[in-house]
């Protein structure tokens, strides 16, 4: 009953998934495109000019192609493009179906409620990891046949599986949020308020001109594109997880003991 649950689900948001994919593949692919001795020189030139707005963002450097993707990519534009997926879906599944009154016919499934959540949730998961693999494969793709054996397919796994992490803490503070609301833009815009406030303390704490014990007030500050994007692994990668998992659980539980409008 849940995996079939679930399979329609998916099936139900997969038209307006593909538009999400499509532009995480398609900003892999332009951004190995772009990868050359010109657009490496640019970028140096500007970095030189706003060291702390270019740090604040991600860009760090170019020296290889896997560099350049972290620089470009995975430092800000696919973080933000990611969890406001993970904001807008979370909205969709949950609140937005208490909204509509559709809630009502899954719960009256002989399903637990907490259960019915939980697939919600699971439906959330998959969103975000089609979408990292749609990156994976417009970066792997374009590099294969415009770069061949420029980009490290290791590296570039495990900062496609760092991101995935870091998406799926945006997803359970998401889900969060949205499994305690009645209404998708309510859910919506407090979830994307609070991404906002956290992603920023995270983007200002990265320059190195900044007092270092200001990550500690973001969890995004677990995420460092540009440490994976050279194959330096962290033990701090193995938090993100439960932290997704406690937010998750919070929503659960919030949406397991509160009267629904239904």
């Amino acid at each position: 009953m849940m995996a079939r649950l679930w399979a329609f689900q998916v099936k139900k948001q997969l038209p307006w998934l593909l538009m999400w994919c499509l532009a995480a593949l398609l900003l892999c692919a332009g951004a190995v495109s772009i990868y050359d001795d010109y657009t490496v020189e640019q970028l140096s030139n500007a970095r030189a000019q706003g060291t702390f707005l270019f740090s604040a963002m991600g860009i760090l450097g170019s020296a290889t192609l896997s560099n350049h993707l972290a620089s470009l990519l995975y430092g800000l534009l696919l973080p933000v493009l990611g969890s406001a997926l993970a904001i807008c879906l979370s909205a969709r599944m949950t609140a937005g179906k208490l909204e509509t009154g559709e809630m009502a016919y899954y719960l009256a499934l002989p399903l637990r409620r907490s259960t019915v959540a939980l697939v919600q949730a699971a439906v959330v998961g998959a969103g975000l990891l089609l979408f990292v693999l749609s990156a994976v494969a417009g970066g792997v793709a374009a590099a294969a046949w415009l770069k061949p054996g420029e980009l490290s397919i290791v590296w570039f796994f495990w900062m496609n599986a760092g991101l995935f992490l870091m998406l799926c803490m945006s997803a359970g503070l998401a889900l969060a949020v949205s499994l305690g609301s009645d209404e998708a833009a309510r859910a919506r815009r407090l979830a994307g308020l609070l991404f906002l406030v956290l992603f920023v303390v995270y983007a200002i704490s990265r320059p190195g001109q900044m007092p270092a014990w200001l990550r500690y007030f973001s969890w995004y500050s677990l995420y460092d594109p540009q440490a994976l994007s050279t194959g330096r692994l962290s033990p701090a990668y193995l938090l993100m997880l439960p932290i997704s998992l406690l937010l998750l659980l919070i929503g659960l539980r919030r949406f397991a003991s509160r009267n629904l409008p239904l």
